[in-house]
């Protein structure tokens, strides 16, 4: 009996171990397939060339619009088609998709890219509300930041509400 029970004990041992094996494989599997390395550079490019000088709280507040949009149905449902989408984004438009950063700008760089990692993988969690979908540099004025409501402004951004549908 006494045999029966260690063969019984490390054939348990053995299937526990084999369990977390393949758990942690699964798990690792999971992962790669939630990271998706083409969102993660379209999402770490519009926070680089969109908020590179402004303060943590700023480039969260760019996020947050962004993935706003990416949740909005008025809004393409990928950060790379929100990124392409016409119009969006002047460094687009200008042809300097390219992140080039300065010695000085390796720290800002690190932190662009761990808040576009936290956002690829659902860790981020927006800083802004649901309807704030545009922001702008304040000494910009057009019409369509007069149909807009002023949420926040944040260092050189104004970030604004959309009215209507959500």
């Amino acid at each position: 009996v006494l045999l029966c029970l260690m063969i019984i004990s490390t054939n348990l041992n053995a299937t526990e171990d084999d369990f977390l094996a393949v758990t942690k494989d699964k798990t690792a599997q999971v992962s790669q397939k939630l990271f998706d390395k083409q969102e993660y550079d379209c999402l770490r490019s519009i926070l680089w060339h969109e908020a590179r000088n402004q303060p943590s709280r700023g480039i969260k507040a760019v996020l947050s619009v962004v993935m706003n949009r990416k949740q909005h149905p008025d809004y393409p449902g990928t950060y790379c088609k929100i990124e392409k989408q016409p119009w969006q984004f002047s460094y687009v438009k200008q042809g300097k998709s390219r992140i080039n950063p300065k010695p000085t700008e390796e720290k800002k760089l690190e932190e662009i890219s761990e808040l576009a990692y936290d956002a690829v993988v659902g860790e981020f969690k927006p800083t802004l509300p649901k309807d704030v979908l545009h922001y702008a540099r304040k000494e910009i004025e057009n019409s369509w930041t007069k149909q807009k409501k002023v949420y926040t402004i944040i260092q050189d951004h104004k970030f604004y509400q959309t009215k209507g549908r959500i």
